[in-house]
């Protein structure tokens, strides 16, 4: 799903037009004993180019689908384009030039 930046005041209206006043109180349902309350080790970021050789790497693990015959793609075949480029084009001044 491409990204969509929403405003405080998006989000505020959003969250009026549901009937709730805060995020808080729009979780409030949610049993606090099974909301995640510790900080979240996570392991330091990676460029764009990075995650896609680990990603490529963690892949690798699975039976390679080039070594089997494949007519997908009609030519069109495996080529790096960066993640920017879709969020790019998904502007909406490029839809209404």
């Amino acid at each position: 799903m491409p990204y969509i930046p929403n405003t405080d005041a998006n989000r505020a209206d959003m969250l009026r037009k549901i009937g709730v006043k805060s995020f808080d109180e729009l979780i409030a349902d949610i049993p606090a004993e099974i909301r995640c309350q510790a900080e979240l080790k996570l392991p330091a970021a990676l460029s764009e180019m990075e995650a896609l050789k680990h990603l490529e790497s963690l892949a690798a693990r699975n039976a390679p689908a080039a070594a089997q015959a494949s007519f997908l793609g009609g030519g069109i075949y495996d080529h790096y384009v960066p993640a920017a480029i879709g969020h790019t084009l998904s502007r909406s001044e490029f839809y209404t030039a």
